[in-house]
């Protein structure tokens, strides 16, 4: 039985992730990280995507992506990884698979929304248990879990 098919929803906000099969290196030389950063951009031209944030390290991928013109995101990593391993395996004298099986997207409600000047990523991530704070590169936050009613307002001040 084949999977159940990605919800589309338009202009949604979609956080992708991507790691290479058993553990192994996505990114080996210089040349591989500018072929996937190519690569994004020129599937954003094509399918019209934005593209919010990304993270490139060896070993995964990390894609920040609002949705366009009715492509849906499996169309769009399918496509960018698909050709990107194509060119690794052609470049590194490797055959076969180069991601571990399908991508993961984001799947939740979201109760928190950070705008910040950097991005912001750690190795050892931990689920936090209270609200975040605004702090220098904070550009905007938002809190969707506070009180009742249907405003929310920028904790920054900002907005």
């Amino acid at each position: 039985m084949g999977r159940p098919p990605r919800i589309y929803v338009e202009e949604a906000l979609y956080f992708v992730t991507c790691r290479g099969v058993h553990n192994q290196q996505i990114f080996i030389s210089p040349s591989d990280y500018k072929d996937y950063i190519d690569l994004i951009a020129e599937y954003k031209k094509l399918y019209g995507f934005k593209l919010f944030a990304y993270s490139l390290s060896a070993g995964q991928i990390y894609l920040l992506i609002e949705l366009k013109n009715n492509i849906t995101i499996s169309n769009i990593v399918r496509d960018i990884n698909s050709r990107y391993t194509k060119i690794f395996n052609r470049r590194h004298n490797k055959k076969g698979n180069l991601f571990q099986t399908r991508f993961e997207t984001f799947r939740g409600t979201i109760d928190e929304v950070r705008f910040s000047m950097i991005a912001r990523y750690t190795e050892d991530f931990e689920l936090p248990t209270e609200p975040f704070e605004p702090d220098q590169y904070t550009l905007a936050l938002w809190h969707f879990d506070e009180g009742d009613g249907d405003i929310a307002e920028d904790a920054t001040g900002n907005g």
